[in-house]
């Protein structure tokens, strides 16, 4: 709260049309999306190497690093596009569940083309015994890894964000609404188990790599708690409800400020 104060008054020197402070009258949801969407895909693919496409539904705009989608109908989702919010705090917000999402579909995804590589090594190696012929260093060599499957079948237009064959998109899709504009982020990366939902607001214990029960202790768990804290600063909220081995589905509510 003392932050907000302090940077609204400092940003309140400027005098701009529609803008007080770090308040703005016309808040274009989509468009932070979007932005929101191509940093999370970037530092997901920093991090594992490969990101999902980010789908923004609703608007019909198409971003440089996402696609763009519209709905049969979208006039339910537009009551009134005048949103007053504060932009940098709905940044924050959507970069923190589009880049959760993103990371848990690519750690799904890897998790498949393990598997695929222990499948498939073992069905060498029986065939291996079956014909008494012992694998050769230059075979298993040869043979595919996770590594070198995330490289195969890549159909992005950015070079930072591969996104294999397979690689379920993460979809956001806002809606205004009479009282407050809602944000729903939807991803295919697995779920989280029930028993530990909860872990996933702490401060202190985030969720491991693979949503198991061995937490992890730093700084990159905060996402969901802080966004949570921002959008409850206004009134709004962030609620989560996954659904276990498929995925999750994050609801944000923002109340209008003006």
């Amino acid at each position: 709260g003392l932050r907000f104060l302090i940077q609204h008054y400092i940003e309140s020197a400027n005098q701009l049309p529609g803008v007080s402070g770090i308040i703005h009258s016309d808040v274009a949801v989509g468009k932070i999306l979007r932005l929101a969407g191509a940093e999370a895909r970037m530092a997901c693919a920093e991090e594992c190497g490969v990101a999902p496409q980010v789908v923004v539904i609703n608007d019909g705009g198409a971003g440089m690093h996402g696609m763009g989608s519209s709905l049969s109908d979208p006039s339910s989702l537009l009551h009134n596009r005048e949103f007053t919010y504060v932009p940098i705090h709905l940044h924050l917000v959507c970069y923190a569940l589009l880049l959760n999402s993103c990371q848990a579909v690519a750690r799904a995804w890897r998790r498949r083309q393990q598997l695929s590589q222990n499948e498939l090594l073992l069905s060498v190696a029986e065939r291996g015994l079956e014909s008494s012929a012992p694998l050769g260093r230059a075979a298993v060599g040869a043979m595919p890894t996770a590594g070198g499957l995330a490289g195969r079948g890549v159909a992005s237009s950015t070079s930072f964000a591969p996104t294999p064959e397979g690689l379920p998109p993460v979809r956001a899709i806002f809606a205004y609404g009479k009282e407050e504009v809602s944000l729903k982020v939807s991803d295919e990366g697995g779920g989280i188990p029930r028993s530990v939902l909860q872990q996933a607001w702490s401060y202190f214990d985030a969720l491991g790599p693979d949503n198991d029960d061995s937490p992890r202790q730093d700084s990159r768990g905060l996402g969901l708690p802080l966004a949570r804290l921002h959008a409850r600063y206004y009134g709004g909220d962030v609620v989560l409800k996954s659904l276990e081995g498929f995925g999750t589905d994050a609801y944000v509510f923002l109340n209008r400020l003006g």
